[in-house]
């Protein structure tokens, strides 16, 4: 006879919003017959039927001090009353309550289609808790129609969770914690598709039936969706979009730039971003809503993008060049070195491209692991008259690769500064006046690449230096 749905959603937990619709924990009754009490409990309404009423006891409960105790059929008692319910027929409802079956007893309910039974009585499903004349097995929750079985516990309150949702006709039970069943087919007991919930029946099925009920619920309920999943790139390069997607089995997916508030940028399963230059977030909600309007999300999903910074090509942003140089004798370390000749970077050069004088011109380096394009490093050119082209003076350094000291020959009588810059082009060792033959102590610089520059005349000429 009664038919239960805990509709805990696809994943086996979902959380729920609910409305209150019915709460009855007897406390507030008297002992005795219990339809007199409540507007929405009567006997079974069936004229060629003989009931008698559930009795409100204080034997025991699990909100003291009051329960609903369902006797044995014996000596003509034979309990049924039903719970009507309203004929819900939209929306998703749960019906709750706690249960307590002595040892030796058992147990028994259905769900009516119709509240009253009017205009007739339907079963859409028995639930038999334990072994019962008309069906079941001992220590087990089973149902007429529909396989599946959960445990229950003698002499102790447990808990019973059945939910409806009518806008699929699907039902869940748990029992005790227990799935029972899980978004199973909702249908009367010739296996015809049911569409509403009118009440409740307890019933005394034979004389070893005992049991007693408590903290009776029954309220609309929206099911959360779950987010099982986002399928995105962990990194991309600068300037990029990105496909996003998301598994879930809410009904309405959204997308938004913000945890909180703000508008709708996207919609649906997939989502495809705008070009993005720095790491960015965007938010999922999935979202449920009853045949009755009732609408229900979870807090929304984070979905983080990397977005990959490769670091600038290293060299001076102002360097000299003789007469007749080119971009390939530019002092510039980097991977994969790509050349421009606009700071929009649209304009591809070769290194093989001659330098002019006050130009500013423009390098990235792209990452080896990565393939991503670096941000540009703009770097002025200005010519300047070379030393070599002074065919009376040369200059000499040595040792080149160097430890301590660096010494310098220049055959020319004149005084001359020497600068050394480090790989980033910042000034660490500075020397002015110097005479043709000079040492200059490096040893406190750390190993590496520097570039020494020589000022000779109102000329320069720039020399790399190792530095072990």
């Amino acid at each position: 006879m009664k038919k239960n749905y805990a509709f805990l959603m696809l994943f086996f937990l979902y959380s729920i919003l609910i409305q209150s619709q019915t709460s009855i924990d007897f406390d507030s009754f008297t002992l005795g017959d219990v339809s007199p009490q409540s507007s929405i409990i009567e006997k079974w309404p069936d004229p060629t039927a003989n009931p008698t009423d559930a009795q409100v006891s204080d034997d025991y409960s699990n909100s003291a001090p009051n329960s609903l105790l369902i006797r044995p059929q014996t000596g003509g008692i034979e309990d049924d009353i039903l719970i009507n319910l309203g004929n819900k027929n939209l929306g998703v409802w749960e019906i709750k309550f706690m249960m307590y079956v002595p040892t030796g007893h058992n147990g028994y309910f259905n769900i009516q289609e119709y509240e009253s039974i009017d205009p007739t009585s339907q079963w859409n499903g028995e639930f038999y808790v334990g072994s019962t004349t008309s069906g079941g097995s001992a220590g087990v929750v089973s149902h007429n129609n529909l396989s599946g079985t959960a445990s229950f516990p003698h002499d102790t309150w447990f808990e019973i969770i059945l939910t409806v949702d009518l806008d699929n006709q699907e039902i869940t039970a748990t029992i005790d914690n227990n799935m029972m069943l899980n978004a199973a087919p909702y249908q009367d007991n010739n296996g015809n598709t049911s569409f509403q919930v009118g009440g409740v029946d307890f019933y005394s099925s034979d004389a070893n039936t005992k049991f007693y009920i408590d903290d009776f619920e029954f309220y609309e309920t929206c099911i959360e969706p779950t987010i099982s999943g986002v399928s995105t790139p962990p990194e991309i390069c600068p300037g990029n979009s990105v496909v996003l997607s998301v598994a879930t089995n809410g009904e309405e997916i959204n997308w938004y730039d913000q945890p909180t508030g703000g508008t709708i940028i996207g919609s649906g399963m997939t989502f495809t971003t705008p070009p993005l230059n720095q790491p960015t977030s965007f938010w999922i909600e999935s979202r449920n809503t009853t045949g009755t309007g009732l609408t229900c999300s979870p807090a929304r999903t984070e979905v983080a993008i990397n977005v990959i910074e490769e670091d600038l090509p290293v060299g001076e942003e102002n360097q000299d060049f003789e007469p007749g140089e080119k971009i390939s004798d530019l002092e510039v370390t980097g991977d994969n070195l790509t050349w421009y000749n606009d700071d929009e970077l649209t304009n591809k050069i070769p290194v093989y491209t001659n330098l002019v004088d006050g130009k500013t011109y423009y390098v990235t380096q792209t990452g080896s692991n990565s393939g991503c394009e670096s941000k540009a490093l703009a770097i002025t050119v200005e010519e300047t008259l070379s030393l070599n082209d002074k065919k009376d003076i040369q200059i000499s350094f040595y040792p080149n690769p160097v430890q301590n000291s660096l010494n310098i020959e220049i055959n020319n009588g004149n005084n001359y500064n020497a600068v050394i810059l480090n790989f980033e082009g910042k000034e660490v060792i500075s020397k002015n006046n110097l005479i043709k033959n000079s040492r200059i102590d490096i040893s406190g610089l750390t190993s590496g690449i520097y570039f020494m520059k020589i000022y000779l005349n109102q000329n320069s000429k720039v020399f790399k230096v190792i530095k072990n």
